[in-house]
């Protein structure tokens, strides 16, 4: 990894497991950066979940956290964006803890 650089942007060089590792370590960190961090590694790994995923349950977690990382400021403290997250996390989990 380059000096500097943060694990979510070597994600295209990441293995599955490396991914979904990374993505259960923000459990504990719901919010914007969270989301769309997740986002990042959904979207630049979509080939890999997609041989392990149906396409409609991967393009519904997806988009949950594409919404969330498209939100505007003033929403990143609300319960409604709040639950929404946590919703759209533990929608991925259960599916990534198929996977793994």
């Amino acid at each position: 990894m380059a000096h500097g650089a943060t694990p979510h942007c070597v994600s295209l060089a990441m293995l599955l497991d490396q991914v979904i590792h990374e993505i259960k370590e923000l459990k504990d960190r719901p919010g914007h950066r969270s989301a769309l961090i997740i986002f990042q590694l959904l979207d630049n790994n979509r080939k890999r979940f997609l041989e392990k995923m149906d396409p409609e349950n991967f393009n519904a977690v997806c988009n949950a956290f594409e919404r969330l990382s498209e939100a505007s400021a003033r929403e990143y403290n609300s319960p409604n964006y709040t639950g929404d997250y946590q919703r759209a996390y533990n929608l991925l989990t259960f599916y990534t803890d198929r996977i793994i």
